[in-house]
């Protein structure tokens, strides 16, 4: 196998792909949805048989090739394969995630590196795994797990170093100063809280608004391509509000409850 990843697009009948799956975050409360797509029988890549590996995909496009179709955006096919090993050796789903994440937010940095757009896009995927490493954070010190697990979760890439937050994550005090001064500030304030404790429901719509306050600045800039790429991001985000909207309204929650989870718009 050679030792260079390289990219695949994976196209599906849409009997194999489920779309928008609603649920409830455990520890939040919050509605949430997500893809789920299992590879056919006979599906083989590198020589590696992946028949019947499921994944979840963070989109799902029509097919050029019809309406009974799917494409899931570029995956590394390195990735799916050791994601599949990792996955049939430890039977742990979770450490499969953790590498198809890594691979995930590495496409999307090389994606960057071909925008002619000063650097925004780029800014705003390191920011993703900024909040994703953050996240990672808080949730390993709430389930008491220890640095080795973190160490797995984390991401690299983002503007702050995975060995920095490992070095922080044991104390609320050193995670908040070690995110000071970013757009991530506000949101390590309430995971300190939530560290000891405290909700999550705050703490996880504040590193989801921090990706929104980024995405406004490009309001700052008198032209270039950082429009298109806030504008995409923007549509991204009120498809996903109408979405909680919706499977709230489904799952009977009123209104205010609601409201008090959306994120903010970039309006």
């Amino acid at each position: 196998m050679p030792n260079e990843s390289k990219s695949v697009y994976v196209t599906l009948h849409k009997n194999f792909v489920r779309e928008g799956i609603s649920y409830m975050d455990r520890e939040t409360g919050e509605q949430r949805t997500f893809n789920s797509v299992t590879m056919p029988k006979g599906t083989s890549i590198d020589g590696r048989d992946v028949s019947f590996f499921e994944f979840s995909p963070l989109y799902v496009n029509e097919s050029r090739k019809g309406e009974d179709y799917r494409d899931i955006p570029p995956v590394l096919a390195q990735a799916m394969v050791d994601a599949a090993a990792i996955l049939a050796r430890t039977a742990n789903p979770q450490a499969a995630d953790f590498a198809l994440d890594r691979a995930y937010f590495a496409q999307m940095l090389a994606l960057c590196d071909g925008l002619s757009d000063g650097g925004f896009a780029k800014g705003y995927v390191q920011l993703q795994i900024d909040g994703a490493n953050l996240r990672a954070a808080v949730r390993t010190r709430r389930m008491a797990k220890d640095a080795d697990f973190l160490r797995n979760a984390l991401v690299s890439g983002g503007t702050i170093g995975t060995d920095r937050v490992l070095a922080a994550f044991e104390s609320a005090e050193a995670l908040t100063a070690l995110y000071a001064n970013t757009w991530l500030s506000n949101a390590a304030s309430a995971g300190a809280a939530a560290m000891s404790g405290g909700a999550l429901t705050a703490f996880e719509l504040l590193c989801d608004n921090a990706l929104m306050d980024y995405i406004r600045a490009a309001k700052l800039r008198s032209f270039g391509a950082a429009h298109v790429s806030a504008y995409l991001a923007a549509m991204e985000n009120e498809t996903t509000a109408a979405r909680m909207i919706l499977t709230g309204r489904l799952a009977g929650l009123q209104p205010a409850v609601i409201r008090e989870r959306l994120r903010e718009t970039y309006a």
